[in-house]
């Protein structure tokens, strides 16, 4: 390191000139991969040169420094004994911060180089280590210094040729080759489907083995249809019944076991007929699905009652009194079933959203919407989209027939034998309330006196409208609940999983088959380079070549340094 800006006169200088030079010197040698050779006259003292007090201060390895007299022809014998005295300072005491001395030179021309043995053959400069001693012995040992750093740097340097060169190769790879032939185009154009019917057969059957949470479209249909399920079951309905959450069967049961003190029963007569469970509190969970907020509200039991009520004086009119017209419990139904065709088709709509985004996630992650598959991805998108329409019409279609079957029934028919083993359950509770009452309540009188049967008949009188009120509660109430399972469960089994699995949909006809089937043209026309590809094409090829010249170029020098290492 030679600093020309150390100027000890002060005249004609501009004062940030030196120290921007020191600044300069500094960063230099800070570096840890720079060899510093500081260079200082055998002529001066060595105390007072500031490039030896910048390489002390800033250079912690002694290793990557390398100390030099200059001049040494030019000194005369006190200088001359002060600059071996310097340059063995090292081995002597370990004062220097040269590693193992400095090296002694003389100046460079051809009369200096000719006699440069012979000045450092003799005292002082003789003390000096013979191997620090003269041009030739310096330039070795920087030469020594530049194999080990060039041995050290090759490890490095080919894997960074071979990184690139893997890189561009691999672009090259996913360009695929010129397709100037119809072969070439549909080998290039079925290496892209064949990864993304892989992909969608994962999303469709085997949920977790893909990469993105997005792609994985059968989790994620998982959890649709279950909030979907939920919300069918919570506010499905118009109005809410009456005993929601009661079992009629086990509480008749509970109720016959007090009456004839079977066994001891918790709670009175009053509270085993007439219990009243803890409901699901639903309000968070309805409130985190991110849909159907306009489904929320169900009307109360009472606007129920008012309803029938109302009805039954309408319906009435045709019939004798007393008697219930068969009519009301079809339009009673068709109220309380009213939202299920808004709520499936909400259903829908998020299944079609998130089959969107799988197809298009897949499509994405294999063919990539920039770059040489541009072209492709558009082309592949635009096909895989007409397929999804096509589809969702059909699945939106078969939705809509059935939702209008089940909601606009004329009459209300069943061969499930549940409806009439929970409706009986159901009368079967009414009868026992009417017993309950019948005999007084929790005051119970003698069960043989017209007391208790005009009690009783007035409970069981068909012809009473709360009576008839609540027989058409019960009917509306199993056949809802019977539909209500039949309903669900052809939506999320018959018409979501038709419309996701559907052999034309997105996720199951882009296959190689599907490709064979292409006209010729419209192959040529999804597979077509761009310019922008083209010249991407040559400049890669170009790229390849440079690199596999300097692959050649490294791994020759490596070898001619190892041989020069080891002679």
């Amino acid at each position: 390191m030679d600093l020309p800006g150390l100027i000890s006169s002060e005249y004609g200088v501009n004062e940030p000139e030196p120290l921007g030079t020191h600044e300069l010197a500094k960063q230099y040698i800070s570096r840890p991969e720079n060899t510093i050779i500081c260079t200082i006259p055998a002529t001066s003292d060595l105390g007072n040169q500031r490039a030896y007090q910048i390489c002390k201060e800033h250079i912690s390895n002694k290793r990557r420094l390398v100390g030099v007299f200059t001049k040494c022809d030019k000194a005369d014998r006190q200088e001359a004994e002060r600059a071996v005295i310097s340059a063995k300072s090292d081995i002597d005491n370990g004062d220097s911060i040269f590693k193992d001395g400095m090296f002694v030179v003389c100046n460079k021309s051809l009369e200096s180089r000719v006699n440069e043995d012979e000045i450092f053959n003799r005292k002082p400069w003789s003390q000096v280590h013979s191997g620090r001693r003269g041009s030739m012995k310096l330039k070795d040992h920087l030469g020594e210094i530049l194999t080990c750093e060039i041995e050290k740097a090759f490890p490095r340097l080919e894997n960074d040729i071979n990184s690139r060169l893997k890189e561009k190769r691999d672009s090259l790879k996913n360009m695929g080759e010129p397709r100037l032939n119809d072969s070439q185009q549909q080998e290039y154009l079925n290496r892209f489907v064949r990864q993304y019917s892989s992909k969608c057969t994962l999303a469709l059957r085997r949920p977790g083995l893909l990469e993105s949470e997005t792609m994985d479209l059968r989790r994620e249909l998982n959890d649709i249809n279950t909030q979907f399920d939920n919300v069918m079951r919570w506010v499905g309905g118009f109005w809410r019944f009456d005993d929601e959450g009661v079992d009629p069967r086990a509480v008749c049961s509970n109720y016959g076991a007090f009456i004839d003190k079977k066994q001891e029963q918790p709670g009175t007569a009053k509270q085993i007929l007439f219990p009243t469970p803890e409901l699901e509190d639903y309000t968070e969970e309805l409130k985190a699905i991110p849909a159907f907020e306009e489904h929320e509200h169900v009307e109360p039991f009472d606007k129920f009652v008012d309803t029938v009520t109302s009805k039954l004086r309408r319906f009435g009119a045709s019939q004798p009194p007393g008697v219930i017209n068969s009519d009301i419990y079809p339009v009673i139904y068709r109220v309380q079933v009213s939202k299920w065709g808004s709520i499936a088709q909400e259903h829908l709509d998020r299944v079609k959203d998130a089959m969107k985004s799988s197809y298009e996630e897949i499509l994405r992650s294999i063919c990539p919407d920039s770059g040489g598959t541009m072209i492709l991805h558009h082309e592949l998108k635009t096909r895989l989209h007409s397929m999804f329409c096509e589809t969702l019409n059909k699945a939106k279609q078969e939705l809509d027939r059935y939702c209008e079957q089940e909601t606009q029934k004329e009459l209300l028919q069943t061969t499930n034998n549940e409806f009439r083993t929970k409706l009986e359950a159901w009368r079967m509770l009414r009868y026992a309330r009417a017993f309950y009452k019948g005999t007084g309540g929790e005051e119970a009188q003698d069960l043989i006196s017209t007391q208790t049967l005009s009690t009783m008949w007035t409970s069981m009188d068909l012809s009473n409208q709360d009576r008839m009120m609540y027989d058409i509660h019960d009917v509306i109430k199993v056949y809802y609940g019977i539909s209500l399972e039949s309903f669900i469960s052809h939506v999320t089994q018959t018409i979501v999983e038709g419309f996701v699995m559907d052999k034309d949909g997105p996720l199951s006809k882009m296959t190689t088959e599907y490709v064979l089937g292409l006209p010729k043209q419209e192959v040529s026309d999804i597979t077509k380079e761009d310019k922008k590809t083209g010249q991407l094409r040559e400049q890669l090829n170009s790229d390849i070549k440079k690199l596999e010249g300097a692959q050649e170029i490294a791994k020759d020098a490596r070898v001619k340094v190892e041989i020069l290492k080891r002679n």
